[in-house]
């Protein structure tokens, strides 16, 4: 196994003390999905909606607590990160795209989105609890204008615990690599991560790149496990990549809720501006319903 050990300026890392929640728009005394839904999608991020519609907090160096910003609104979004219909996968017309500016300072340097640090009201029904089994499927693309190499560690996707700490799970881009990184101990705090799969290449650039999860949730290591799929624009397909693994899926004692990031969150030290882009985030209780919605198919 690779491991990957974070810096110990990562234990600063508190988003749910600095990372700006998204405005709540007219919709936001609205009850969340409920957690069962006939067609096995529980909810979806897709890019058809404004983002404040669909994330709850931006975790940006232009939209965050950190530079003293007040609360985010429609017509305060970011500029990090926006909608765009200039680059789509096939049969979708939106995409999200997120911008890194070299320097941009988040507790850490990032350019996020998550549905946590802070958990918005109307879409609290988008955060894991104890238990919790669901699908998780979405699409990617890496551009060539991107940072060739991060070095040490760069997380194009997290699984979350709310405030201090790293992710329980990364979906890693490290030294032109994918790899799917897991945390090293279940300490809320805790910055560590090691590898579970790493390419056996360099990613495919300018190509959408799919995802897709079937997580667990439980901080017991008996009952939470991972499965994991990706379609590495290969003309492989959708193929297995970690078998069913038992392995805890939630940080702390309690255990603290999980909450789903997607955007670029690296070192500090790295180097060069960098952008990427996501379409498709679903999650469901079926898979086949989640690569529908995902993948469009």
């Amino acid at each position: 196994m690779h491991r990957i050990t974070a810096p110990g300026w990562l234990l600063a890392v508190a988003l749910a003390a600095c990372c700006q929640q998204v405005a709540c728009g007219a919709d936001d005394s609205q009850p969340d999905r409920p957690r069962h839904s006939a067609d096995g999608v529980l909810w979806r991020a897709d890019g058809s909606e404004p983002i404040y519609r669909e994330w709850a907090s931006y975790a940006t160096g232009d939209s965050c607590w950190a530079r003293g910003t007040a609360l985010t609104t429609p017509g305060r979004a970011s500029s990090r990160v926006h909608r765009t219909s200039r680059v789509a996968p096939p049969g979708f017309t939106r995409s999200y795209v997120f911008r890194l500016v070299d320097g941009d300072y988040c507790s850490g340097e990032r350019t996020e989105v998550g549905q946590g640090n802070p958990v918005k009201p109307a879409l609290s029904g988008r955060v894991f609890h104890e238990g919790d089994d669901v699908w998780i499927g979405y699409q990617f693309l890496v551009p060539d204008s991107a940072t060739a190499r991060v070095p040490t560690w760069q997380c194009l996707g997290q699984f979350k615990a709310p405030g201090r700490g790293g992710p329980v799970l990364c979906a890693a881009l490290t030294d032109n690599r994918l790899s799917i990184q897991h945390a090293t101990s279940i300490e809320q705090s805790s910055v560590g991560l090691r590898s579970l799969w790493v390419a056996s290449r360099s990613v495919r650039r300018e190509r959408w790149l799919r995802y897709l999860f079937h997580i667990r949730f439980s901080s017991n290591p008996r009952k939470g496990l991972v499965e994991f799929w990706a379609d590495l624009a290969d003309g492989r397909g959708l193929r297995l990549r970690i078998p069913r693994t038992r392995l805890f899926t939630m940080k702390g004692g309690g255990p603290a809720a999980v909450h789903p990031r997607i955007g670029i969150y690296r070192d500090q030290n790295a180097v060069g501006d960098a952008r990427a882009y996501f379409a498709g985030y679903t999650v469901g209780t079926k898979r086949k319903a989640v690569e529908a919605s995902a993948y469009g198919r």
